[in-house]
């Protein structure tokens, strides 16, 4: 039996006798390519104050994150938004300021050395997140 190169589904030649078991193997297939694609989580929380090394920042996942977008909020008022991919090992937080990621199987790390503003971490500032990944 023939399969495609993609997703190695089985192509049913018109000659074969008919039997559920390709057709069912290809379902199976699909099913499972299906479970890997891009999921989502989107929630918030509260600056601590906290930066530095000793103090990252962190945001656990159920599954592997890609991207992360942060906005920081005060009373309704935008005060930025951040867009960070997987495998830079630094994000633009301000003209001349970064902080540094970590990005692991489940989760986001980051930190700045300089302010609790620059590490997206100031107090009593509200910051909403949206994070994408596979489950892969």
């Amino acid at each position: 039996m023939h399969q495609t190169t993609k997703y190695a589904l089985n192509l049913i030649d018109p000659a074969d006798e008919f039997s559920p078991d390709p057709l069912n193997e290809n379902f199976t297939s699909l099913d499972a390519e299906l479970g890997k694609r891009l999921v989502f989580a989107h929630s918030s929380y509260s600056g601590s104050g906290k930066y530095g090394s000793a103090n990252k920042n962190r945001l656990q996942f159920s599954f592997k994150p890609i991207m992360l977008v942060i906005v920081a909020t005060n009373g309704g008022y935008s005060a930025g938004n951040w867009v960070w991919l997987r495998n830079a090992n630094t994000g633009q937080v301000a003209e001349y300021q970064s902080v540094n990621l970590t990005w692991l199987d489940n989760a986001v790390e980051w930190y700045n050395n300089e302010s609790d503003v620059e590490q997206l971490n100031a107090s009593n500032i509200r910051y909403s997140y949206l994070a994408l990944g596979t489950n892969s």
